[in-house]
């Protein structure tokens, strides 16, 4: 008996594995989903609509892109005005704030639309990640498209 228990002991200190009490076969982590919030999953709906209809592949969102997209349309709210980046890729705009996150969302994605170089940025077949973010400010709500 002295002898078995010598034996657990040297395994469990070598191997980890404690022979008198296994522990059970550990499942792998659950892979974590990213959650997106409302607005970005309408923004990143209506793009990548689009962009089917003209045979290009979706883009996907970022994290990073959502951090600065919150940042920078602080900052324009903050200023009072539109403005870019030095750093990063992103379409501005500006729309009333009277309305739900949802009417303020597809405002600024019509506005963009209707914008012809603000659009070819949207349907650039190089674009593979994107978010969205906009802050309020008095009547005014400004938004930052940011894309890598």
């Amino acid at each position: 008996m002295r002898i078995l228990n010598t034996i657990r002991r040297t395994i469990n200190r070598l191997f980890g594995y404690n022979c008198r009490h296994p522990s059970p076969r550990r499942k792998r982590p659950r892979t974590r989903y990213i959650h997106v919030n409302n607005i970005n999953r309408l923004m990143l709906g209506m793009v990548n609509k689009e962009r089917r209809k003209h045979h290009l592949p979706p883009v996907v969102f970022d994290h990073s892109l959502e951090m600065h997209s919150v940042i920078w349309s602080q900052h324009m709210a903050g200023e009072g005005a539109l403005s870019h980046s030095e750093t990063q890729l992103e379409n501005c705009c500006m729309v009333t704030s009277d309305g739900s996150p949802t009417i303020i969302t597809k405002q600024m994605f019509h506005q963009w639309k209707k914008s012809s170089k603000h659009w070819a940025w949207m349907m650039d077949a190089s674009v593979k990640k994107a978010a969205f973010a906009y802050a309020k400010r008095g009547k005014f709500a400004y938004g930052a498209f940011s894309f890598e």
